[in-house]
């Protein structure tokens, strides 16, 4: 059976570090990790990528033919009084995917992992009598558009053809 790899997008923060280091313990995986600031020691291999810029992501990531499975755990940084840049969020995936998409023959899995720093956690505890007020927040928000980011549309699709 061939190895898996994992692309840990990411690997710095606390749940990508967690990942990395788990995967890392098992014979069967390979672990490449992105940081927008690779450390300087590390277990495994880790590529400096700004996600934000397509350009580099191509440059770094698209001779990447052996991933399997990209654990996306990447945010884009902002301070948590202010709401979660969704769009920027959005645009970071997308470029990891475009850059992966042609090269990564092997490619079978995506998964958007988080910690404890998910939408709407800036509104607060979520008690009962707010949930309503969070349910609103997320539709006001588009948060539906990240998990449907990577759907392809035909080339075609609603021209008739």
């Amino acid at each position: 059976m061939s190895r898996l790899c994992a692309l840990v997008v990411g690997v710095t923060g606390v749940v990508g570090r967690a990942l990395a280091r788990d995967l890392r313990a098992r014979a069967d995986w390979e672990v490449i990790g992105v940081s927008r600031q690779p450390p300087a020691d590390s277990a495994h291999r880790v590529i400096g990528v700004d996600l934000a810029d397509p350009i580099d992501c191509r440059k770094k990531l698209g001779a990447l033919s052996n991933i399997t499975h990209i654990l996306y755990c990447a945010r884009a940084p902002h301070t948590m009084t202010v709401k979660e840049p969704i769009e920027e969020n959005v645009g970071m995936l997308r470029n990891v995917i475009d850059a992966l998409e042609g090269a990564a023959g092997r490619l079978t899995h995506v998964h958007i992992v988080q910690g404890s720093k998910v939408y709407g956690s800036e509104l607060g505890r979520t008690r009962r009598r707010r949930r309503k007020r969070i349910r609103g927040w997320l539709r006001t928000t588009g948060i539906t558009r990240r998990k449907t980011c990577c759907r392809r549309e035909p080339e075609n699709a609603g021209r008739g053809a």
